[in-house]
C-alpha cells in the first residue's frame, strides 16, 4: 500500500515549489492545472444520492476480500500485460464496484491516480489525464458520503477537486465538512478553505461574511495567534476591495496587526497580511500608511535571521517596485526590475526547479507589462510571452494571457485562436472561460460564437 503522507506530501510539495519558483506574488499567479470538461460530478457524494453503504465491507471481511481482489489484479496483470491502473479499473468495472474496499484502501488508490495524473501533465501539461481524476473521485465516492468523513480524506479529495478546477464540488465538500464535529482547529482550516473557495468563485458578498465570521469564531475557540492566519491572503482581501468594503477589511487589519501575539509559527502569515495590505494601500495611493506596512515587513525579516523563507521574503518585499513601476506605466523601469527578478531567480536555484518556472516566470512577467497597457507595454508583453514558450510550457493562464495581447495589439484573429487552443488543452473549459472573460482586452468579444466555440471544445 502506498505511504499516504508520503503521497499527498508529494502532491503538496509539487504545488508550493510551483508556486514558490514563480517567482511573484500570489495575486498575479496562475493556478494548478485542470483537465477536460470532467464526465463525473461529485453531486452523488454531496446530495441526494441513494446510500452506499452496500458497497462498504463489514469489519469481518475486509482483509480476505481485498487480498483476493489485489490477488485477481496481479493475475489480470501478467495474463493481458497491463499496467496495474489498467487492470485494476477493468476489473473494478466488471464487478461494478462491488470490491467492498476498506477505505483506507479506496483513499491509497484515489491518491494513486493523482499522482498519476500529476507526473502525467508534469511530463506532458497537454496530456489529456482527466480520466485518471474522474476515477480517482469515482473510487473516493462512498468514503466521501460517509456521515464521518476524515480530514485525510477532505485534504485529498480538495487536491483532486483543485485540479479539475471544479471549485463548486469543493464547496459542498467543504460544507458537508463543516457539519461534523471538529477538533478547533481543524475546523478553522475547513472554515477558511470555504471562504477561500468562495473568493475564487468571486462569490463575494458570501465569501466577505464567511471570513468575518471564521474572525469572530477564531477569537472564541482559538489563540489569538491564529487571527494572522484568518486575514493574510490576497485571495480573499479580493471580495472586500469588489464590494466596496476595503476600509472595513482595513480596520480588521489595523486592529489584528495591534493585538495578535506574533510568534514563529504565524510569522508567514504575519508577512503575507502585511504584503496583502501594503498592496491595498498601494492602490489606494496611500502612500504613507503603505510605507507603515512595509516598516512592519521589514521587522518581521529581522526577528530571525536564520527564518528559512526570509531569503524568499526579501524578495517579495523588493518585488514592490515592480507594482510601482506598473503602476506609473514606466515600461524602462518595470523591464529594469523585471530582468533584475529573472536575475534573481536564476541565482537562487528557482528557473531550473521543477515544475517549469522558467516558463511560468516569463508569463507571469508578461503579465505585469499586459497590465500596464500602452503599445510599448503590450510588445514588451508579447517578448516576455515569448521567451516563456522558447523556455518550455507558458502554462494556461500564459497562453490566455498572451492570447489577449495580440488581440490588443491588432485583432489577430487567428493567432488568438491558436493562443486559446494551446490554453484550453491545458484548461477545463470552465477555468479557461473563467480567465477569458478576466481579460478586460476582450471585453468586447466576451460572446464571440468563434472564440467561445474553442474554449468550450472537449
Amino acid at each position: 500500500m502506498l505511504d499516504s503522507k508520503a503521497v499527498l506530501a508529494s502532491c503538496c510539495a509539487r504545488r508550493c515549489r510551483r508556486r514558490a519558483c514563480r517567482g511573484l506574488p500570489s495575486e498575479i499567479t496562475q493556478s494548478g492545472v485542470g483537465g477536460r470538461t470532467p464526465k463525473v460530478t461529485c453531486d452523488s457524494f454531496m446530495k441526494g444520492a441513494p446510500p452506499l453503504g452496500a458497497l462498504r465491507p463489514t469489519r469481518g471481511n475486509v482483509m480476505a476480500k481485498n487480498k483476493d481482489f489485489k490477488r485477481l489484479v496481479r493475475a489480470r496483470m501478467v495474463e493481458h500485460d497491463e499496467r496495474y491502473t489498467a487492470a485494476h479499473a477493468a476489473l473494478t468495472a466488471r464487478v461494478g464496484l462491488k470490491i467492498t474496499e476498506a477505505p483506507g484502501d479506496r483513499e491509497a488508490e484515489a491518491r494513486r491516480l493523482l499522482v498519476e495524473f500529476e507526473d502525467a501533465r508534469a511530463a506532458d501539461p497537454k496530456a489529456d489525464a482527466a480520466d485518471l481524476l474522474d476515477r480517482a473521485l469515482a473510487v473516493l465516492g462512498p468514503v466521501m458520503s460517509a456521515e464521518a468523513v476524515t480530514a485525510e480524506t477532505v485534504r485529498l479529495a480538495r487536491l483532486i477537486l483543485q485540479a479539475r478546477w471544479d471549485q463548486e464540488a469543493m464547496i459542498r465538500l467543504l460544507a458537508h465538512y463543516l457539519t461534523m464535529s471538529l477538533p478547533a482547529e481543524e475546523e478553522f482550516w475547513a472554515r477558511w478553505h470555504y471562504g477561500d473557495t468562495l473568493a475564487m468563485l468571486a462569490r463575494d458578498s458570501e465569501a466577505v461574511e464567511v471570513q468575518l465570521d471564521l474572525l469572530h469564531w477564531t477569537r472564541e475557540h482559538l489563540p489569538n495567534s491564529f487571527l494572522p492566519e484568518v486575514w493574510h491572503d490576497s485571495t480573499m482581501y479580493g471580495p472586500w476591495s469588489r464590494t466596496e468594503r476595503t476600509e472595513e477589511w482595513l480596520g480588521h487589519y489595523r486592529t489584528i496587526a495591534a493585538t495578535s501575539e506574533a510568534t514563529a509559527g504565524n510569522r508567514p502569515f504575519r508577512f503575507e497580511m502585511h504584503f496583502t495590505a501594503a498592496n491595498a494601500f498601494r492602490a489606494l495611493e496611500r502612500d504613507h500608511e503603505r510605507e507603515v506596512a512595509l516598516a512592519l515587513l521589514r521587522d518581521i525579516l529581522a526577528e530571525d535571521p536564520n527564518w528559512d523563507e526570509r531569503p524568499w521574503a526579501e524578495h517579495r518585499l523588493e518585488l514592490g517596485g515592480l507594482f510601482d513601476a506598473q503602476r506609473a506605466g514606466d515600461v524602462p523601469r518595470l523591464r529594469e526590475l523585471a530582468e533584475r527578478h529573472v536575475g534573481w531567480s536564476r541565482d537562487a536555484g528557482w528557473l531550473a526547479s521543477e515544475g517549469g518556472s522558467e516558463p511560468i516566470t516569463y508569463s507571469n512577467l508578461g503579465f505585469l507589462f499586459l497590465g500596464v497597457g500602452s503599445d510599448e507595454a503590450l510588445l514588451a508583453a508579447a517578448e516576455y510571452f515569448e521567451r516563456g514558450i522558447a523556455a518550455g510550457d507558458l502554462g494556461g493562464y500564459g497562453y490566455l494571457w498572451y492570447a489577449s495581447a495580440v488581440w490588443a495589439m491588432g485583432h489577430d484573429r487567428p493567432r488568438v485562436i491558436e493562443l486559446l487552443r494551446e490554453a484550453r488543452q491545458r484548461l477545463s473549459a470552465a477555468e479557461t472561460m473563467q480567465v477569458f472573460r478576466g481579460c478586460r482586452q476582450f471585453a468586447d468579444v466576451y460572446d464571440d460564437a468563434e472564440f467561445v466555440a474553442v474554449i468550450s471544445s472537449p
